[in-house]
């Protein structure tokens, strides 16, 4: 089976990813067109597939949900452009640039490939308390492994990472708790809080 990756830009250059496709997610539809506010409602992902910005990048991500939320894999490559692996060779990685985790078959797939590939630290976001937690009953998270809590209430900053997460990504409005914020636009690679258990565990970032 074929799991693409993507290079990303902007502040996240120097990082890839394997991202899922964010409309077809059960999870990310029902939190986008909640009537409560949260970030979901402002979700870069949903909007960017949703105009069809870049004409290729859902079938892409669709492949990916397909791939990764039906069958726990067995074999597996991955595919960037015109490139095919069998490893990661990243000393960083971040899994769902792009959607949610599906089901617990998508999360087993993310912490198989990284138990397959112990020399990269993995950063995974996700507001699925429900199968990190189901996981950990029989599991233990791979150590080369950050989960990141996102926090999906905007303006009700968490000050410590539910149980079970390493780290806790946080948004406020640009106004609020300034002091607080400490993602303000500086390249990930070059701040990695995220992506290194030793450096802060909540992070604070303004709703763009």
């Amino acid at each position: 089976m074929i799991i693409g990756i993507s290079k990303l830009n902007g502040k996240l250059e120097g990082f890839r990813a394997i991202g899922t496709n964010t409309r077809t997610n059960k999870f990310c539809v029902k939190m986008n067109s909640a009537k409560k506010e949260t970030i979901c409602k402002f979700c870069y992902s949903h909007a960017t597939l949703e105009r069809g910005i870049y004409k290729d990048l859902e079938p892409f991500l669709q492949s990916n949900s397909e791939v990764l939320g039906n069958t726990i894999l067995k074999e597996y490559v991955f595919r960037q452009g015109s490139t095919v692996t069998q490893k990661l060779n990243d000393a960083y990685f971040r899994f769902q640039q792009h959607g949610e985790l599906i089901n617990m078959t998508h999360f087993i797939n993310l912490m198989n490939i990284a138990l397959d590939n112990p020399k990269t630290t993995f950063a995974c976001w996700t507001k699925r308390k429900d199968i990190l937690n189901k996981y950990k009953k029989e599991n233990e998270i791979p150590k080369n492994v950050i989960m990141v809590y996102s926090n999906p209430d905007i303006n009700k900053i968490l000050d410590a990472p539910p149980e079970g997460f390493d780290k806790v990504f946080n948004n406020v409005w640009k106004n609020h708790a300034v002091e607080k914020q400490n993602c303000t636009g500086q390249k990930c690679m070059d701040c990695l809080r995220c992506y290194d258990k030793e450096k802060e565990n909540v992070i604070v970032e303004a709703v763009k």
